[in-house]
Parts: structure tokens; sequence; C-alpha cells
């Protein structure tokens, strides 16, 4: 007995030393798209060109230098003629979809069709808000003599701000100078939470570090998730305490909300005192058209946009009819009520060329 147990520890070690071995000289570690930033937080690797599998359809990740959805460079001086667009959101902005379905590239390929010399660029960034916005036009897109700024406020921007401010520097008015990342002890002891710094427990590091460095248990735990399959949240899960989503608001989601539309209503002056056009939407979320979560946030957009004087869109109202009584996976991915699929991306972008052609925020024709 003690003989073919350590007949079988032998075995295992061997396993384990061939295997680091093999995946030593054979293969890539995988590349995370999202790399840390000391001003933006993070940003999207540049000159990526990945495929993502996190849904049901795998789409290309792709960037360019300045670590946008372009497949080149945006140059610092505009040429002659064009009008210069710059979408600024988050994934759904970025687009969770193939290229040529994607928010942005329709809205540009449908103008130029129309006999307009229009550059649309998508710096769509996962989890930006507008803290992020912020930071980026001010330090990037204002170089880069925009003409147009569209801001997409995605629902999950107040419970994004509200980590972002955490980690913040801020100047002598109050505004945010830069958002430094998180370092790498802290990813991996705590998640970052609405409620702050949760301490992930003992066993889940534990497994997570056996699973990385263990070809046995890795390989295990493949065959495991086969058998029973992973374990998901609920995407329709009530929001955390503090976001805008939730169907009463208290004291938390209310500052929360009113910072967010203050560092959105800078980012505005902002870009009206360079002498940029500006237009403000918002991106609606399935669980709102069904009454599980708030519709409010787009009602909060559209106050804070008639103050400040600037063309908005409220999606949530110009996609209602479209998407109201629909199964989830029509216009939005089946795991994932937050994200727009092909179809989703479709018909936003048509209510936006729509918005655009009759607003005059389009250089005439």
């Amino acid at each position: 007995m003690k003989r073919t147990i350590g007949v079988l520890i032998l075995i295992m070690i061997l396993v384990e030393v061939v295997g680091y071995i093999i995946q030593r000289s054979t293969m890539v570690a995988p590349i995370s798209s999202i790399m840390p930033d000391e001003v933006l937080n993070h940003t999207l690797r540049p000159n990526l060109n990945l495929i993502d599998y996190a849904r049901d359809i795998p789409y290309t990740v792709y960037t360019n230098s300045q670590s946008w959805a372009e497949h080149s460079d945006v140059s610092q001086q505009k040429p002659p003629g064009v009008y210069r667009i710059f979408y600024v959101g988050d994934s759904n902005t970025h687009g969770v979809v193939e290229e040529h379905e994607r928010l942005a590239e329709i809205v540009e390929r449908e103008l130029n069709a129309k006999g307009m010399r229009v550059e649309v660029v998508n710096t769509g960034t996962p989890s930006y808000s507008p803290i992020l916005h912020y930071l980026l036009i001010k330090n990037k897109i204002l170089a880069l003599a925009p003409d147009l700024v569209i801001i997409n406020v995605d629902m999950t921007d107040v419970r994004d701000d509200m980590l972002y401010r955490s980690l913040a520097e801020f100047d002598e008015r109050g505004f945010p100078k830069d958002v430094h990342p998180s370092d790498e002890k802290q990813q991996q002891l705590y998640y970052l939470t609405p409620q702050g710094l949760v301490k992930i427990p003992l066993s889940q590091r534990m497994n997570a570090y056996a699973v990385k460095h263990s070809i046995i248990i890795r390989s295990l735990e493949r065959v495991m998730l086969k058998i029973i399959g992973r374990k998901t949240p609920d995407p329709t899960a009530i929001p955390a305490p503090g976001d805008w989503l939730k169907l009463t608001w208290d004291e938390k989601t209310q500052d929360g909300a009113a910072y967010s539309m203050g560092i959105l209503s800078e980012t505005v002056h902002m870009l009206n005192l360079h002498g940029v056009r500006v237009m403000l939407t918002g991106v609606p979320h399935y669980p709102q058209y069904t009454g599980q979560w708030s519709a409010q946030p787009h009602t909060v957009l559209a106050e804070t946009a008639r103050a400040l004087n600037v063309p908005y869109l409220n999606s949530y109202e110009a996609l209602k009819e479209q998407i109201s009584g629909t199964p989830v996976t029509l216009y939005y991915w089946r795991t994932d009520p937050t994200h727009f699929n092909k179809a989703g991306n479709a018909i936003w972008a048509q209510a936006q060329l729509e918005f655009l052609l009759t607003s005059k925020l389009l250089p005439s024709r």
C-alpha cells in the first residue's frame, strides 16, 4: 500500500514537472486585454488583436497604439475637411461584438454614405465612467482636434465612480487629477466593491493559487466544470447599495448620482470652453424595461443635459417600443442583459443616427 502511494506521488510529481516544461516551452501566457494606467486607472492594452470568448459568439478585440478600438492611430492634425467625432464610454461603447456591428462603426459608415466626410473615433473602454471620461478627454482627446464628443453614460457608471473616487487624487477645485490603479498585492488580497475593500477568503485564494500553478488541479477543475458547470451570479440581481439602478434611492445613491453628474457637467463645460460640441446619451439595460431596475437614471441624465443646454438623446425612451416585451436574447446577450448584441447595436446606432441627422451637431452637407 505504501509503495503504491509512493508510486502515485512520484507519477504526480513527474506529470507536474513535464507539464511545466511543456507549458514553458510551447505555450504563450494569456494576455490580459486590460493594463494599469497611473492617470486613467486602466486602459485597453495597445496594439491588441485577440479573440474574446466571454459571450456566446466570440468577437475580436483590437486596438491601436493609443489603446482605442481603431486600426490606426488618430493623428494630432485633423485631415482637411474632415469632421471628427469621438465616442466616449465603457464596454458598451467599445462594443462586445465584431467590428462592423459596433455602434461607432455603424454611425461612421452611415454618415459617410450620406456624403459627409466624417471620422468617428471609438475610445470606449471597459469600466470607464464619468470620472475617467473627464480625465480621458482632458489628457488625450482635446489634443486631437475633436469637433463633437458623444458621451454614452452607462447604467453602471455611478457605482464605478464610487470605486474610482477612493483611488483618485484631486486638485484644489475638487476635480480629479488622476485615478491610480490598485496595486498587485491589493488585487490578490481584496475585491474592490461599492462598500470598499473586501478581503478574499483564504480558502478562495489557496484554490486560485493551486489552479494557477498545478497542471493536475487545473485539469481536474476543467473536468469538473464540464460536468457540473460554473455557478454564475444572477445578472438581474438587485444592484449594490449606492447604485442608481435601485428602485428606491437612499442617501448614498443620491450622493453618488450627484457626484457623477457634477463630473459630467464639468466635462461638458471643459469641452465648451474649447469650442467642442457635445452630445449626451445613456445606455439602457434590459432589466430597466422589465421594471426590475430603475429607469430614473435616464431622467437624471435628461435633467443634467437640460441644465447644461446640450443635446440629449434619451436612448431608453427611443428604444422602448422595440425592446419592451421582447426576450432578452433579441437585443442583449443571454447571460448579460447590460450589453447590446449585434441586433441591439443596430437599433442603438439607428436611434443615434436619427438624432444626429435631425440635430445641429453635424456640419451642413
